[in-house]
């Protein structure tokens, strides 16, 4: 089909990842977000993120994506010792890809309400 199949999208043995997988491909076919090149480089940033919600919560629609996920996501990052930095680029990966999901039945909140206070130090995020 294109770049991400051929990149290794059926990583897994699980079912439901594939699933998740070919539903995000087909969101990055029909996405007209960025340039080719940077939704090729969040599409395989964005895959940890799926393999998590679908191994911790069972996710089988990527539409069905709660923000919940991503703070047990981010909860687990950190407790990996990923770095600050990295975990706000994996949370606008998330952003950015959960814009592009038609029909979504959970918006986003805030970076304050996924990260919660005072937990991150870094330069490149300003509370107001």
């Amino acid at each position: 089909m294109g770049f991400p199949t051929r990149a290794g999208t059926r990583l897994t043995r699980d079912e439901n990842v594939n699933k998740l997988l070919k539903q995000l491909e087909v969101i990055f076919y029909e996405s007209n977000a960025g340039c080719k090149k940077s939704r090729k480089v969040r599409f395989h940033q964005y895959k940890a993120f799926l393999k998590f919600a679908t191994v911790r919560f069972g996710l089988c629609d990527i539409r069905n994506i709660k923000p919940s996920y991503v703070r047990a996501f981010i909860k687990w990052r950190m407790g990996n010792e990923i770095r600050e930095g990295t975990i706000l680029a994996d949370l606008s990966t998330i952003r950015f890809w959960h814009r592009q999901i038609p029909l979504r039945k959970y918006n986003m909140p805030p970076n304050d309400v996924l990260l919660g206070r005072g937990e991150f130090r870094d330069r490149s995020w300003k509370r107001c």
